[in-house]
């Protein structure tokens, strides 16, 4: 019985194909489409018979670099680069905030071969262990002790808030993130539905930390304008929250500014010089971000220095692996302080990973440890801006491992470092 059903329908395929193939323009594309049950509608290439989504590739075809879902002939790669739509560089040199490496920083990477070299050699690996117990006492000489205090915090209505909004449990794992960000927003002062404040997301993807912190504005009166949210992310994408209607959607005004972090310059964007105040949130904003974003906010400056914004920073730190020698911002730092060179950096920066992968409880602390020097270093830098900070961890381990939160605040400039 299944072979005669498959039979049926062969033969309905067959007769809706050659009913379309009577039917079809000759200027279209001649794929058959088997779910509609029809051609492709889209215009042939000159000279094929296909559109050109559905064209063959050529035999010397490779994949496109920056989006490897379509194929481009190695001849025309080159010019294909300049133009092509995947392309962020595309849209974000358009953009009146676009700087080339703005915030990218300074320095030499190093080669990469000798560094991963390092990894091979145990003896390499013992010493940098030793190295490693011995920055303990050193962090806390410099009042950087190597574990944060604990701040699980819940903000009261957001839970709630995220379930009228999309209409779904919320996440277990990144709710108590943002309803915790969130409510450290809150009891600082830092959230609040004025037209003079502005908020930054960093690394923002489909954007729902901003969502969640303009719901928090839902049993606020209503200012007009609402206050700006900008969404910072090189990448496009389809599910954005911004456009999501419900809760907070009236509460705040939504702009996606589609470039890296490295070349985002926030002075170039008029609501952001024109606020009293500017906060700017990033969740698991990933190793280079998150050194990129804190350049990018320092950097802030008013021509008049009476209406300097107030500088309001929320990151929580995430994939220190990631971080390189060139974005770090706290080089002096490491190198003066702590005695930790360029040379020794990318071993630093394996040895976080010690502390979310398991292994002895040894490797974890020296892990914990490891991570503790990167954002040491990134406090200094920022105070030495006039930034006031701290280090808290914000969420349980069991949600997250990657749990610190960077607390910064400058209510003036006060100190001009560039």
């Amino acid at each position: 019985r299944q072979t005669g059903d498959m039979c049926d329908t062969n033969k309905r395929v067959a007769e809706a194909a050659a009913a379309a193939a009577t039917n079809h323009d000759a200027s279209l594309c001649t794929f058959w489409l088997q779910r509609q049950s029809r051609f492709c509608a889209a215009p042939r290439v000159a000279g094929t018979a296909f559109c050109t989504h559905h064209a063959p590739p050529a035999t010397d075809a490779v994949p496109c670099p920056l989006d490897p879902r379509h194929l481009v002939s190695p001849a025309r790669l080159a010019s294909h680069l300049r133009r092509c739509q995947a392309s962020p560089l595309c849209r974000s040199r358009a953009l009146p905030c676009y700087a080339a490496a703005v915030n990218a920083g300074s320095g030499d990477e190093g080669d990469a071969a000798t560094e991963a070299a390092q990894f091979e050699d145990p003896r390499a690996v013992d010493a940098f262990v030793e190295r490693l117990r011995a920055l303990w006492p050193a962090l806390e000489r410099e009042g950087c002790g190597p574990a944060a205090p604990d701040a699980f915090l819940e903000h009261a209505r957001l839970a709630a808030y995220e379930r009228e909004l999309w209409r779904s449990a919320c996440s277990a794992k990144h709710q108590p993130q943002r309803s915790s960000l969130a409510e450290h927003l809150r009891r600082r002062g830092w959230l609040a539905a004025a037209p003079d404040v502005a908020y930054v997301e960093m690394g923002a993807g489909n954007g729902r930390l901003a969502r969640s912190l303009a719901a928090c504005f839902e049993n606020e009166q209503r200012v007009q304008p609402p206050p700006p949210f900008f969404l910072v992310d090189r990448g496009s994408f389809r599910s954005c929250t911004e456009r999501t209607p419900g809760v907070g959607a009236d509460a705040a005004r939504f702009e996606r500014l589609t470039v890296d972090i490295a070349d985002v310059d926030l002075r170039a964007v008029p609501d952001v010089l024109r606020c009293r105040r500017l906060v700017l949130v990033g969740k698991h904003l990933c190793g280079a971000a998150s050194d990129m974003a804190l350049r990018c906010v320092a950097r802030l400056e008013a021509e008049d220095p009476s209406r300097q914004p107030e500088l309001c920073v929320a990151v929580a730190l995430c994939c220190y692996h990631a971080c390189t020698w060139r974005a770090y911002v706290g080089k002096r730092f490491l190198e003066e302080r702590l005695g930790v060179g360029r040379a020794d950096f990318r071993m630093l920066c394996h040895a976080c990973g010690w502390d979310t992968c398991g292994g002895d409880a040894e490797l974890r602390q020296l892990g914990a440890v490891a991570k503790r020097v990167l954002a040491a270093g990134r406090v200094r830098w920022l105070e030495e801006r006039g930034f006031s900070c701290e280090l808290l961890t914000y969420c349980d381990a069991a949600v997250s491992p990657e749990n610190t939160l960077l607390l910064a605040h400058r209510a003036t400039q006060q100190v001009r470092c560039w």
